[in-house]
Protein backbone atom coordinates (compact mmCIF):
# COMPACT_ATOMS: atom_id res chain seq x y z
CA UNK A 1 0.00 0.00 0.00
CA UNK A 2 2.58 2.56 1.07
CA UNK A 3 6.37 2.47 1.01
CA UNK A 4 7.61 2.20 4.59
CA UNK A 5 9.83 5.03 5.78
CA UNK A 6 13.06 4.56 7.72
CA UNK A 7 12.32 3.56 11.30
CA UNK A 8 13.40 6.31 13.73
CA UNK A 9 13.56 5.88 17.47
CA UNK A 10 10.17 6.06 19.10
CA UNK A 11 9.86 9.45 20.79
CA UNK A 12 6.58 8.96 22.58
CA UNK A 13 4.37 6.33 24.16
CA UNK A 14 0.73 5.79 23.22
CA UNK A 15 -2.03 4.37 25.35
CA UNK A 16 -4.20 1.85 23.52
CA UNK A 17 -6.82 -0.83 23.93
CA UNK A 18 -8.05 -3.62 21.68
CA UNK A 19 -10.20 -1.67 19.24
CA UNK A 20 -11.99 -2.48 16.02
CA UNK A 21 -10.63 -1.23 12.69
CA UNK A 22 -13.40 1.32 12.32
CA UNK A 23 -12.86 4.88 13.62
CA UNK A 24 -12.07 3.95 17.23
CA UNK A 25 -9.99 6.56 19.10
CA UNK A 26 -6.76 5.71 20.85
CA UNK A 27 -5.37 8.31 23.25
CA UNK A 28 -2.49 8.80 25.63
CA UNK A 29 -2.81 10.08 29.20
CA UNK A 30 -2.94 13.83 29.69
CA UNK A 31 0.49 15.44 29.14
CA UNK A 32 2.37 17.94 31.28
CA UNK A 33 1.43 21.63 31.45
CA UNK A 34 1.79 24.28 28.73
CA UNK A 35 5.19 25.33 27.38
CA UNK A 36 6.82 28.66 28.36
CA UNK A 37 5.86 30.20 25.00
CA UNK A 38 2.19 29.27 25.41
CA UNK A 39 2.17 30.48 29.02
CA UNK A 40 3.71 33.88 28.22
CA UNK A 41 1.46 34.55 25.24
CA UNK A 42 -1.59 33.65 27.30
CA UNK A 43 -0.45 35.80 30.23
CA UNK A 44 0.14 38.84 28.02
CA UNK A 45 -3.30 38.44 26.43
CA UNK A 46 -4.82 38.29 29.91
CA UNK A 47 -2.86 41.42 30.79
CA UNK A 48 -4.64 43.22 27.93
CA UNK A 49 -8.01 42.03 29.26
CA UNK A 50 -7.34 43.19 32.82
CA UNK A 51 -5.85 46.50 31.71
CA UNK A 52 -9.00 47.20 29.68
CA UNK A 53 -11.12 46.25 32.68
CA UNK A 54 -9.10 48.62 34.86
CA UNK A 55 -9.40 51.39 32.26
CA UNK A 56 -13.19 51.00 32.15
CA UNK A 57 -13.33 51.51 35.92
CA UNK A 58 -10.68 54.23 36.38
CA UNK A 59 -10.36 56.00 32.97
CA UNK A 60 -6.62 55.20 32.98
CA UNK A 61 -4.47 52.13 32.66
CA UNK A 62 -2.93 50.54 35.76
CA UNK A 63 0.64 51.54 36.56
CA UNK A 64 1.36 48.52 38.73
CA UNK A 65 0.69 44.79 38.69
CA UNK A 66 -0.62 45.03 42.25
CA UNK A 67 -3.48 47.20 41.00
CA UNK A 68 -4.35 44.58 38.41
CA UNK A 69 -3.97 41.72 40.88
CA UNK A 70 -6.52 43.45 43.09
CA UNK A 71 -8.93 43.03 40.20
CA UNK A 72 -8.20 39.34 39.73
CA UNK A 73 -5.12 39.24 37.49
CA UNK A 74 -2.75 36.40 38.43
CA UNK A 75 0.79 35.48 37.40
CA UNK A 76 1.56 31.83 36.58
CA UNK A 77 4.50 30.18 38.31
CA UNK A 78 7.94 31.12 36.92
CA UNK A 79 6.54 34.13 35.01
CA UNK A 80 7.73 37.70 35.53
CA UNK A 81 5.88 40.68 34.05
CA UNK A 82 7.43 44.16 33.86
CA UNK A 83 5.25 47.16 33.03
CA UNK A 84 7.61 49.21 30.87
CA UNK A 85 5.26 52.16 30.45
CA UNK A 86 1.87 52.91 31.95
CA UNK A 87 0.02 56.07 30.99
CA UNK A 88 -3.59 57.21 30.99
CA UNK A 89 -4.13 56.05 27.42
CA UNK A 90 -1.31 53.58 26.71
CA UNK A 91 0.90 50.91 28.27
CA UNK A 92 3.59 48.40 27.36
CA UNK A 93 4.97 45.32 29.08
CA UNK A 94 7.65 42.64 28.89
CA UNK A 95 7.31 39.04 30.07
CA UNK A 96 9.95 36.44 30.91
CA UNK A 97 9.88 32.79 31.98
CA UNK A 98 12.38 31.26 34.38
CA UNK A 99 12.87 28.20 32.16
CA UNK A 100 14.04 30.23 29.11
CA UNK A 101 17.07 32.35 29.94
CA UNK A 102 17.35 35.80 28.35
CA UNK A 103 14.36 35.58 25.99
CA UNK A 104 11.25 37.71 26.44
CA UNK A 105 7.82 38.41 25.01
CA UNK A 106 6.30 41.90 24.74
CA UNK A 107 2.89 43.48 24.30
CA UNK A 108 1.46 47.00 24.21
CA UNK A 109 -1.76 48.99 23.82
CA UNK A 110 -2.20 52.58 22.69
CA UNK A 111 -1.42 54.88 19.80
CA UNK A 112 2.20 54.65 18.58
CA UNK A 113 2.85 58.28 19.54
CA UNK A 114 1.65 57.68 23.08
CA UNK A 115 3.84 54.66 23.89
CA UNK A 116 7.25 53.38 22.81
CA UNK A 117 6.72 50.12 20.97
CA UNK A 118 8.48 47.50 23.13
CA UNK A 119 11.02 45.10 21.68
CA UNK A 120 12.06 41.63 22.81
CA UNK A 121 15.33 41.28 24.71
CA UNK A 122 17.31 38.98 22.42
CA UNK A 123 16.21 39.83 18.89
CA UNK A 124 14.53 43.22 19.20
CA UNK A 125 11.24 41.95 17.81
CA UNK A 126 8.27 44.33 17.88
CA UNK A 127 4.67 43.35 17.24
CA UNK A 128 1.26 44.85 16.59
CA UNK A 129 -0.87 46.43 19.29
CA UNK A 130 -2.39 43.87 21.61
CA UNK A 131 -0.56 40.91 20.04
CA UNK A 132 2.18 39.20 22.11
CA UNK A 133 5.52 39.01 20.27
CA UNK A 134 8.32 36.73 21.45
CA UNK A 135 11.99 35.98 20.83
CA UNK A 136 12.47 32.89 18.66
CA UNK A 137 14.31 31.25 21.56
CA UNK A 138 10.94 30.91 23.26
CA UNK A 139 10.00 28.40 20.56
CA UNK A 140 12.91 26.04 21.32
CA UNK A 141 10.65 23.72 23.32
CA UNK A 142 8.01 23.83 20.57
CA UNK A 143 10.46 23.12 17.75
CA UNK A 144 12.01 20.22 19.64
CA UNK A 145 8.66 18.67 20.41
CA UNK A 146 7.40 19.10 16.83
CA UNK A 147 10.51 17.31 15.58
CA UNK A 148 9.83 14.49 18.04
CA UNK A 149 6.20 14.25 16.93
CA UNK A 150 7.13 14.03 13.26
CA UNK A 151 9.72 11.35 14.02
CA UNK A 152 7.15 9.43 16.05
CA UNK A 153 4.56 9.62 13.28
CA UNK A 154 7.11 8.33 10.75
CA UNK A 155 7.65 5.45 13.15
CA UNK A 156 3.87 4.90 13.23
CA UNK A 157 3.77 4.80 9.42
CA UNK A 158 6.50 2.14 9.42
CA UNK A 159 4.73 0.08 12.07
CA UNK A 160 1.41 0.27 10.19
CA UNK A 161 3.05 -0.90 6.96
CA UNK A 162 4.64 -3.84 8.76
CA UNK A 163 1.25 -4.72 10.23
CA UNK A 164 -0.42 -4.42 6.80
CA UNK A 165 2.15 -6.78 5.29
CA UNK A 166 1.30 -9.39 7.91
CA UNK A 167 -2.49 -8.93 8.15
CA UNK A 168 -3.71 -7.25 4.95
CA UNK A 169 -5.23 -4.36 6.89
CA UNK A 170 -4.22 -1.43 9.08
CA UNK A 171 -5.14 -1.20 12.75
CA UNK A 172 -6.03 1.17 15.56
CA UNK A 173 -4.63 -1.25 18.14
CA UNK A 174 -1.31 0.34 18.97
CA UNK A 175 -0.27 -2.52 21.21
CA UNK A 176 -0.47 -4.72 18.09
CA UNK A 177 1.90 -2.25 16.42
CA UNK A 178 4.42 -2.55 19.24
CA UNK A 179 3.92 1.07 20.32
CA UNK A 180 2.36 0.34 23.71
CA UNK A 181 2.84 0.28 26.66
CA UNK A 182 5.06 3.24 27.54
CA UNK A 183 8.49 2.46 28.98
CA UNK A 184 8.32 2.30 32.76
CA UNK A 185 8.83 5.67 34.39
CA UNK A 186 8.13 7.73 31.24
CA UNK A 187 5.34 10.25 30.70
CA UNK A 188 3.94 10.80 27.20
CA UNK A 189 4.41 14.46 26.20
CA UNK A 190 1.50 14.51 23.75
CA UNK A 191 -1.70 12.75 22.75
CA UNK A 192 -2.53 10.72 19.64
CA UNK A 193 -5.70 9.44 18.02
CA UNK A 194 -5.73 6.90 15.24
CA UNK A 195 -9.15 8.01 14.12
CA UNK A 196 -9.62 5.47 11.34
CA UNK A 197 -7.92 2.28 10.19
CA UNK A 198 -9.05 -0.32 7.67
CA UNK A 199 -7.98 -2.32 4.66
CA UNK A 200 -7.39 0.69 2.40
CA UNK A 201 -5.72 3.19 4.71
CA UNK A 202 -5.65 4.97 8.05
CA UNK A 203 -5.56 8.48 9.50
CA UNK A 204 -4.53 10.06 12.76
CA UNK A 205 -4.05 13.25 14.69
CA UNK A 206 -1.56 14.22 17.40
CA UNK A 207 -2.75 16.71 20.02
CA UNK A 208 0.13 18.68 21.54
CA UNK A 209 -1.72 20.15 24.49
CA UNK A 210 1.40 21.81 25.91
CA UNK A 211 1.74 23.86 22.71
CA UNK A 212 -1.90 24.39 21.82
CA UNK A 213 -1.16 22.77 18.44
CA UNK A 214 -1.73 19.54 16.55
CA UNK A 215 -0.29 17.39 13.75
CA UNK A 216 -2.18 15.21 11.24
CA UNK A 217 -1.26 12.30 8.95
CA UNK A 218 -2.92 9.77 6.66
CA UNK A 219 -2.03 6.81 4.45
CA UNK A 220 -4.17 5.56 1.57
CA UNK A 221 -6.25 6.90 -1.31
CA UNK A 222 -8.03 10.07 -0.21
CA UNK A 223 -11.15 8.99 -2.10
CA UNK A 224 -11.36 5.79 -0.05
CA UNK A 225 -10.91 7.29 3.42
CA UNK A 226 -13.98 8.49 5.37
CA UNK A 227 -12.31 11.85 6.07
CA UNK A 228 -8.90 13.44 5.78
CA UNK A 229 -7.86 14.82 9.18
CA UNK A 230 -7.32 18.54 9.75
CA UNK A 231 -5.28 20.21 12.47
CA UNK A 232 -7.34 21.49 15.37
CA UNK A 233 -6.45 25.20 15.39
CA UNK A 234 -5.59 26.17 11.81
CA UNK A 235 -7.57 23.40 10.04
CA UNK A 236 -4.55 22.37 7.95
CA UNK A 237 -4.72 19.27 5.76
CA UNK A 238 -1.78 16.86 5.48
CA UNK A 239 0.62 17.97 2.76
CA UNK A 240 0.67 14.46 1.25
CA UNK A 241 0.24 10.78 1.97
CA UNK A 242 2.41 9.67 4.88
CA UNK A 243 3.56 13.25 5.55
CA UNK A 244 2.96 14.68 9.03
CA UNK A 245 1.66 18.25 8.87
CA UNK A 246 1.82 20.38 12.03
CA UNK A 247 0.75 23.85 13.05
CA UNK A 248 3.75 26.12 13.47
CA UNK A 249 4.92 27.59 16.81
Amino acid sequence: MFTALSRPSLMFALAASALSAQQSPVTTPAPAGPSPLVILRSTLRQLVTYQEKYYAEHSTYASSLDALKAGGFTLPAKVNITLLEAKANAWSASAAHADVSGATCVNWVGRPGDVTTPKTALEGRAGREGEPTCDAAMAVVENKMLAEVKAALRNLVTAQEQYFADHGTYTTDLSALGLYPAPKGTRPPFMVQVSFAGGRGWSGITDLRRLGKSCVIYVGNVDELPTIPRTIRDRLLPSGEGEATCEKP
